[in-house]
């Protein structure tokens, strides 16, 4: 058995479709939709709805004659390829990075930094830590003492 003329020119349909990277769908109105947001036409939706559907679920019968689907379909075939943006050319030397997509890893780049770090990163004396801040500060200097008497 043979397949229908309908379903003969939705095979070039989707073929035209899949040749422009439109689909797959998940159904054919949703491919349709699909090539007008890509393409800007509505030429897969008047196949559909003017031929497709009445010959597929209508009892073989649509206002479009064969010789219309097949121009339509010609129509379609000969879309153009959507347009691809176009990359953002930069001034500055591929070799220099000034700025990244990607998100920086928080845990690589953050250090904990206790207030007695950083008061001894900057030269200050810092005493308002914490109770283990207290600590490491009195065993720093124990060890400055020490190191002072040799």
């Amino acid at each position: 058995m043979s397949e229908s003329p309908h379903t003969i020119l939705w095979k070039r349909v989707t073929s035209a479709l899949h040749g422009r990277a439109i689909g797959p769908a998940s159904s054919q109105g949703a491919l349709a939709a699909e090539a007008r947001t890509k393409l800007g036409t509505d030429l897969v939706e008047r196949f559909l709805n003017g031929y497709f559907f009445e010959r597929q679920y209508g009892g073989g019968n649509s206002a479009m004659t064969e010789e219309q689907a097949e121009a339509l379909v010609r129509q379609i075939e000969n879309l153009p390829q959507p347009i691809a943006p176009e990359p953002v050319e930069r001034a500055v030397p591929r070799g220099v990075i000034l700025e990244s997509d990607k998100p920086m890893p928080t845990a690589a780049t953050t250090r904990d930094w206790s207030v007695l770090e950083e008061a001894e990163a900057y030269g200050e004396e810092e005493r308002r830590g914490s109770p283990l801040d207290a600590v490491r500060q009195w065993v720093l200097e124990l060890r400055v003492r020490g190191d002072a008497r040799r």
